[in-house]
């Protein structure tokens, strides 16, 4: 999901909110990006615009909380077995894939498996992949 911080006029309230929509939805990979004005543009005429500080922290906050729940999700599907889908190959015998509800996973298996789907066993996690 596409998450904008510190668009003018942006009050720590709504930030807020932002937090609580992320979370209540565990949006596990949140593309934040701090709003950047562009000479030109309506945005950047509009008053009160959030100090360049305010919108990094709040960027950071926002991706840190993308961490911890994909953390959370990761562990719910440790030992679990689930249906892959093996996306592309990334090495000898090494495949990232996707279960059904897009988490990313990296596969091993011993012939080119790609386009197929495979029960797979979770057994661990790393920062950004099952």
């Amino acid at each position: 999901a596409d998450v904008m911080v510190g668009f003018p006029t942006e009050t720590e309230e709504q930030f807020a909110d932002t937090l609580q929509a992320i979370e209540s939805l565990e949006i596990c990979y949140p593309h934040v990006f701090p709003y950047s004005a562009r000479g030109g543009t309506p945005a950047a005429r509009i008053p009160r615009q959030v100090d360049p500080t305010t919108r990094k922290r709040r960027g950071a906050s926002a991706r840190a909380l993308g961490q911890r729940i994909r953390e959370r999700v990761f562990a719910r599907h440790m030992g679990s077995v689930a249906s892959v889908l093996v996306e592309r190959s990334v090495g000898p015998n090494r495949y990232n894939g996707r279960l059904t509800n897009y988490l990313p996973v990296r596969v091993e298996v011993g012939e080119r498996m790609v386009g197929q789907r495979l029960p797979v066993r979770i057994v661990g996690a790393k920062p950004d992949y099952l």
